[in-house]
């Protein structure tokens, strides 16, 4: 297995720069796992143009695996944070985020989020590096072992009309309109991280009411999807119609996640026309 390891995600930081070497050497010692050459892997990261995004699609991602000729690539971020702490007063907050991309399918195979508090700021660093000495190994092994993809009914063999512009459709065609669409929770991860970041998944309203096969085309790691998932899974609505008869559906429902005061809020493409 092949996995290369792209520092151009990871910004410039001295914290940044002790993660990056200590993923080269325990990504070096793992057992059937090659690492690709950094040299080559930054001039392919180049050529492509990545500009360390941490929120891509599965297509962005793909390509960028197919530019570097790897089967999972590393990306990453991490950072120390001054936090008021009611019990502690002032500590520090070193924190590492760690996405592990199936290079060929453009996927998120594995997040990896890992946090370390102490009353100084060399110590949570020195902290945040002991438990990724612990944790990294495992996160290798659990994709280097990972069972194949459960095979699961395809849109075509469902029947499924793609709802891809609800004003485009035809007279005899309804799209599916939502009757209730909880709002995701931001999760925690995603608060220490100060996340900004659009999840975009494909969902097939099954014409029984039910939510069927959730895809996730663009992710964002930090308990993101997980949450956006969640959502989509507990939304209620009238199934899309063909000649007033209830058929199977499929559309963009895009999640976008910020920081605020207020929870975030989803946006379906089909429900603008459901109305």
């Amino acid at each position: 297995m092949r996995i290369a390891l792209v520092d151009a995600s990871w910004g410039r930081s001295s914290l940044s720069d002790r993660i990056v070497q200590l993923l080269r050497s325990l990504v070096s010692e793992g057992d059937g796992i090659a690492l690709q050459d950094p040299a080559i892997v930054r001039s392919a990261v180049r050529g492509f143009g990545y500009d360390g995004s941490l929120n891509l699609t599965v297509k962005q991602a793909h390509q960028l695996g197919a530019a570097i000729g790897c089967d999972y690539y590393i990306l990453g971020r991490g950072n120390i944070d001054a936090v008021s702490v009611a019990s502690q007063g002032i500590v520090y907050r070193a924190w590492a985020a760690l996405f592990f991309v199936n290079a060929r399918s453009g996927k998120l195979a594995l997040f990896a989020f890992t946090v370390e508090e102490r009353a100084r700021r060399h110590e949570a660093a020195r902290a945040l590096i002991a438990a990724l000495e612990r944790k990294v190994p495992r996160c290798l092994h659990q994709i280097a072992h990972a069972p194949p993809a459960a095979w699961r009914p395809s849109a075509a063999s469902m029947k499924v009309i793609d709802i891809e512009d609800p004003h485009a459709l035809p007279a005899n065609i309804t799209p599916p309109r939502i009757l209730l669409s909880p709002k995701p929770v931001y999760p925690r991860w995603a608060h220490i991280a100060d996340v900004t970041a659009t999840v975009e998944l494909q969902v097939t309203f099954l014409p029984d009411g039910r939510i069927g096969p959730i895809d996730v085309v663009r992710w964002a790691g930090f308990g993101l999807d997980e949450s956006a998932r969640r959502a989509a899974r507990a939304i209620r609505f009238r199934p899309a119609t063909i000649d007033g008869r209830p058929v199977a559906a499929r559309a963009l429902l895009r999640y976008e996640f910020k920081l605020t005061p207020s929870p975030p809020r989803s946006k379906l493409k089909a429900q603008s026309a459901s109305k």
